[in-house]
């Protein structure tokens, strides 16, 4: 027969997971709208500013770098909490 201990833990543990999991969920639709909303400002910038290369070349990386923080904040760092890497949930706070 389990410990009412370990079902505490057992229940705590699966709440943690599906936190992480609903985080990324939820940071797969920022992400997508965020990205779209990105790509039609840099757009639409573009088609009235006429700019030179040096400047659409800026644009590009920078539409580059800003996907890649939003993928790495809202996506990647949820995914690694799953695997329990790094600063987590705990299920308790004293437990070492």
């Amino acid at each position: 027969m389990p410990n009412n201990y370990h079902i505490l833990i057992s229940k705590l543990d699966e709440f943690i997971r599906k936190y992480y999991k609903n985080q990324i969920v939820r940071g797969i639709i920022y992400c997508v709208g965020l990205l779209i909303l990105f790509f039609l400002a840099i757009t639409v910038l573009e088609y009235y500013a006429h700019f030179d290369t040096t400047a659409r070349t800026i644009l590009f990386w920078l539409y580059i770098v800003i996907n890649v923080l939003i993928i790495g904040r809202l996506i990647i760092v949820p995914l690694v909490h799953i695997f329990k890497i790094g600063k987590i949930i705990s299920p308790c706070g004293l437990c070492y």
